[in-house]
């Protein structure tokens, strides 16, 4: 005798197979015995006819009453269960397995019922299957739903007040969601998006953060609580968003330049961070609200300029070391230059300040033979200047005139000072400084006539000379 197992389909697969068997037994005897009987009636028909109709009477009664039953055991069996293909065990719904309490632990059928589990298909769908709880609430399920032409699976999860948390489906490609609430506003899962693009989904109310891809590769999008973009990431490039969705700002690299942006509410940029990878320059602007530069900065590999800018954006002041030494140039609004500083020349520092239509009038500088130097321009031409003299030791002022001849010096000698006076073609005409007694003396050119005793530093007539006189 065999014991029953805990596999109730195997145990009624084994009981098919034992009726079968002792049918097959019980059939094979009945063969036998009506072989046996009709072997001695053929014999003895004439002497035994009574005992033949016996023998098939009681062999008829005994196939009657053994066989029917067991086909009919067996039949049944048949209807529940059965061997299938690949050795597999076969049952026919519906039927239902009950646990001790006598509730439906699981249903197959062709409709939902109040089990634990159950598994039933409709017509033009597919199969379903769901789970409840004790109390009858739906806590998972799979099945199939129409799309098209075909059918995709899914599959789902709830929470013990039956809202689902969790949801599979192969709709548009396939989904893998999880919720907070059932309404599924605040979820988090899989998707595939249009065209099939992969996306990973965090959302809360109408704040969500996305993650696909691209044409140019991985892609993040952020929204606001109010459903409005928040910031982007894509390769090699960051958006960040206002409050109203309008870009505030983007930040973008790519094969070894960079480049930053803040924008205003109209969509100006004011302020603006880039590396131009044609000349291998840095540069920074800051912008007004209509989109004109006002303050910049540009760096090369010579050297750095600075520049602020007026209303209409013309630089007005910048300050440079690209040709070499550093510079500064003020500007007016027409952009010509009314001052100019510069340093690290060959000679030294300088300082120029120029007209309305940029030309210099002053220039305050270091000689090439390192004197310093006040000068005073026109027409682009020296006509007062202030310096060191180069043979004497001391100052020197010099006024010349428009066209360039000095006619008059201030300096020093020996004695004191020294002045002279020239004509229009620079030649020196009247000369005056201190003897060396202490007396003041003129002398008047172009002869230089002096013979005085009292003045023995001339020669020549006395017209041409004043000298002082101490008593």
């Amino acid at each position: 005798m065999t014991l029953p197992s805990n596999d109730a389909p195997m145990d009624m697969m084994r009981q098919l197979e034992a009726l079968r068997a002792e049918l097959a037994e019980v059939r094979r005897q009945q063969t036998e015995r009506t072989t046996t009987h009709r072997w001695p009636a053929r014999i003895g028909m004439l002497a035994g006819p009574l005992l033949v109709m016996a023998s098939w009477a009681w062999s008829a009664e005994n196939q009657t009453t053994t066989s029917p039953d067991i086909e009919r055991r067996v039949t049944v069996l048949e209807s529940l269960v059965r061997r299938g293909s690949a050795g597999t065990t076969q049952m026919t719904a519906p039927f239902e397995v009950i646990g001790p309490d006598g509730k439906i632990i699981l249903r197959v059928g062709n409709d939902p019922v109040e089990a634990a589990v159950s598994i039933w298909s409709e017509p033009g769908v597919g199969g379903r299957t769901r789970i409840r709880s004790h109390n009858g609430m739906s806590m998972g399920g799979l099945g199939t739903k129409s799309q098209g032409d075909g059918v995709v699976g899914q599959a789902f999860v709830a929470d013990s007040e039956g809202n689902v948390r969790a949801w599979m489906t192969g709709l548009d490609g396939g989904a893998i969601l999880v919720a907070r609430k059932g309404d599924f506003k605040d979820v988090a899962g899989m998707t595939n998006g249009e065209g099939g693009t992969p996306q990973v989904i965090v959302q809360k109310g109408n704040s969500s953060v996305t993650i696909t891809e691209s044409n140019e590769g991985g892609y993040i999008s952020m929204s606001n609580s109010k459903g409005k973009p928040g910031t982007f990431l894509r390769t090699g490039s960051i958006s960040v968003f206002n409050k109203e969705g309008s870009e505030a700002a983007e930040m973008t690299a790519d094969d070894g330049w960079g480049r930053v942006q803040v924008l205003n509410k109209g969509g100006k940029v004011v302020a603006k961070m880039d590396s131009e990878r044609t000349i291998g320059t840095g540069t920074f602007y800051v912008m007004n609200p209509a989109g004109k530069p006002m303050a910049g900065l540009l760096a090369t590999e010579t050297g750095a300029l600075i520049s602020v800018g007026n209303e209409a954006g013309d630089a007005i002041i910048t300050m440079s070391s690209l040709e070499g030494p550093g510079k500064l140039n003020v500007m007016n609004s027409v952009g010509k230059t009314l001052v100019q500083m510069t340093g690290g020349g060959k000679a030294g520092g300088g300082v120029a300040v120029a007209n309305a239509e940029g030309m210099p009038l002053a220039e305050m500088a270091i000689s090439e033979d390192g004197r310093g130097l006040f000068q005073v321009n026109k027409n682009q031409r020296a006509i007062a200047v202030l310096t060191q003299a180069v043979d004497r030791p001391g100052g020197v002022v010099q006024i010349s005139n428009f066209s360039g001849a000095t006619v008059s010096s201030l300096t020093v000698n020996d004695t004191g000072g020294y002045l002279q006076l020239a004509n229009n073609s620079g030649l020196p005409s009247v000369e005056a400084t201190t003897l060396p007694d202490g007396r003041g003396t003129v002398r008047a050119g172009p002869l230089y006539k002096c013979v005085s005793v009292r003045t023995p530093l001339f020669s020549g007539g006395i017209l041409d000379c004043i000298v002082g006189s101490t008593k």
